[in-house]
């Protein structure tokens, strides 16, 4: 019996301390007030401005990136304050254990010239301060020069000609398909133009766009729906240009490529 009194005295400790193991990780993980995640150790990893120079009144926006360094999820406010005022702010932002979490927020600049510090604070729900980074602007009377669109390149990646009929006397063309990739270097987007010239001269636009903003490549591709006749089995010439301007209307770059086509018979 008094083996038996010990086990279940061993039993009942054991359950007793998974009990309270349980109960210490409940804790942990519950979500807090509203049902968001309470835990989280919150740390500053990136910020943006722009525009680092605007001039008076103009709006800035500015992109947080806060980590979680802890292993469970957490709840965030992030605040811009300037002279001990909250200017903007993001609150109730959630951060997944161990992940970056971006938030984008505007304020108004100042409407005097000069130059303004800002801080920028992430706390958790309960008030306490994780981390604090400071950034300045400056407000100007006239705007700053818009940077140099950086480096432009493009190549030809793709062209066919449509031969919807042959025969033996002619051979008919119901359009030519062309794909081009552009890249460039630079914050501000670019225009992008396709033109595709026939062997008879006659040119078609097939692309006019606008790349997104930064740095990257992207492919532009059209089809020229011109209906004509060709000679059969004879090798002819099309010209696939590409013309690049900034978003003022200076030509960038003038590309074009010679293809030989020959008709089938």
């Amino acid at each position: 019996m008094s083996n038996d009194y010990g086990r279940l005295i061993g039993l009942a400790a054991a359950g007793l301390l998974g009990y309270v193991a349980y109960k210490a990780w409940q804790a942990r993980a519950a979500p807090g007030a509203g049902g968001l995640p309470s835990g989280g150790r919150f740390r500053i990893v990136g910020l943006e401005v722009t525009p680092r120079k605007p001039m008076p009144g103009y709006t800035v926006q500015v992109i947080v990136t806060v980590y979680n360094e802890a292993s469970e999820a957490g709840t965030c406010d992030i605040l811009i304050t300037r002279d001990g005022s909250v200017v903007a702010s993001q609150k109730d932002v959630i951060v997944g254990p161990r992940m970056n979490q971006q938030a984008s927020m505007f304020f108004t600049a100042p409407e005097t010239t000069g130059k303004y510090t800002y801080t920028v604070e992430v706390l958790d729900k309960n008030g306490n301060l994780h981390d604090r980074k400071a950034f300045t602007i400056e407000v100007v009377s006239t705007p700053p020069p818009p940077p140099p669109p950086g480096k432009v390149s493009a190549s030809l990646e793709a062209f066919h000609v449509n031969f919807c009929e042959a025969g033996s006397v002619y051979v008919k063309v119901c359009g030519e398909y062309a794909k081009v990739k552009v890249c460039k270097d630079g914050h501000d987007p670019v225009i992008v133009k396709v033109y595709i010239t026939n062997p008879l001269g006659d040119t078609d636009q097939i692309v006019d766009d606008l790349t997104p903003y930064g740095s990257g490549c992207w492919e532009y591709d059209g089809t020229a729906s011109r209906i004509y006749h060709l000679e059969p089995g004879k090798a002819y010439r099309y010209t696939v240009t590409v013309k690049v301007y900034d978003i003022s209307g200076k030509l960038l770059l003038n590309k074009s490529w010679s293809i030989k086509v020959i008709t089938p018979r």
